[in-house]
């Protein structure tokens, strides 16, 4: 069956490891918290790829965007709506 599509050669061979994919990965991981200035130096002048963590920890959506808040506001309705203000009622 070699040369079908769905033997296990074809499927595994597709796919990098685990390993493999961490072995490859060179990208630097950086701390959202770094300066501006730190990140125009270190990584945007020289046009050094950086990867940044950390930036959505205390991102109020991570709390707010729950499965049962989206589905009740985006719905299979073709209305939607958009905060206009800070509070619940600003709809």
């Amino acid at each position: 069956l070699v040369g079908t599509c769905c033997n296990k050669r074809t499927i595994r061979g597709g796919f990098p490891s685990a390993e493999a994919v961490a072995m490859a990965d060179t990208l630097p991981r950086v701390p959202c918290n770094i300066t501006r200035q730190e990140f125009y130096e270190q990584y945007e002048v020289p046009r050094k790829p950086v990867m940044l963590t950390g930036c959505a920890d205390d991102w109020p959506a991570r709390m707010e965007w729950t499965y049962d808040k989206l589905a009740n506001r985006f719905s299979n309705s073709t209305f939607w709506r958009a905060r206009l203000g800070n509070g619940a009622e600003d709809y």
